[in-house]
């Protein structure tokens, strides 16, 4: 007499191999979503190493002109000023000196101007200040606005002459300082002058 089938033998033994069939099916789509996951990667830095390479051999990209002078922003008018002040010249000073006042030449003050060294500018030498002289002036080829005279020296003159006045400002100030501590007693000493000044804000001790 043949054996009975055990259907619940049957039916735990499909419903395991249904899993299995599915664990492999997902792990074998799982390597293949790997795989191609890898090989996108691949594919990607590949290229991405073209294009470096293509670059360097290219050499580097050329740059737009462009130009500045479109993009700087309009300056607003100012009006002209009514002493022009002259171009910067290499080792020279420029200073306007009093020639005239209330309508009186002033020979005096211009004279002592020439002894310290300043010397009146020709109005040829500097076309950049647009001047025209007054009809009664003295110096008509010089530069000479409303009593003023635009005279010129040479720097180093300038640079001795601010030494020396520095060295007679400082024997004043020790000649004060002298006299100060002549006063001065043993038992009550004076203090020191000091010659330092200090900027502090507005509320501070």
């Amino acid at each position: 007499m043949a054996k009975g089938i055990d259907m619940d033998s049957i039916k735990k033994g499909g419903s395991s191999l249904g899993k299995d069939s599915s664990k492999a099916n997902t792990e074998a789509s799982d390597s293949n979503a790997h795989e191609n996951h890898s090989q996108d990667n691949g594919s990607i830095e590949a290229t991405q190493e073209n294009l470096a390479v293509n670059a360097r051999s290219k050499g580097p990209l050329p740059r737009t002109p462009v130009n500045r002078d479109s993009e700087q922003r309009e300056q607003p008018w100012k009006p002209a000023p009514i002493l022009p002040v002259p171009d910067k010249r290499d080792g020279i000073d420029h200073r306007w000196v009093r020639s005239a006042m209330r309508g009186q030449a002033d020979n005096i003050n211009v004279s002592q101007a020439l002894r310290d060294g300043w010397i009146p500018v020709l109005s040829e030498d500097y076309p950049e200040l647009q001047i025209i002289n007054d009809r009664n002036s003295q110096y008509q080829e010089n530069v000479e606005v409303g009593g003023l005279l635009l005279c010129k020296r040479p720097t180093h003159i300038g640079d001795k002459i601010r030494v020396h006045a520095m060295a007679e400002v400082r024997g004043q100030m020790e000649a004060v300082d002298r006299n100060y501590f002549r006063e001065e007693s043993a038992r009550m000493p004076m203090l020191e002058a000091e010659r330092r000044t200090r900027a502090s804000k507005f509320g501070d001790d």
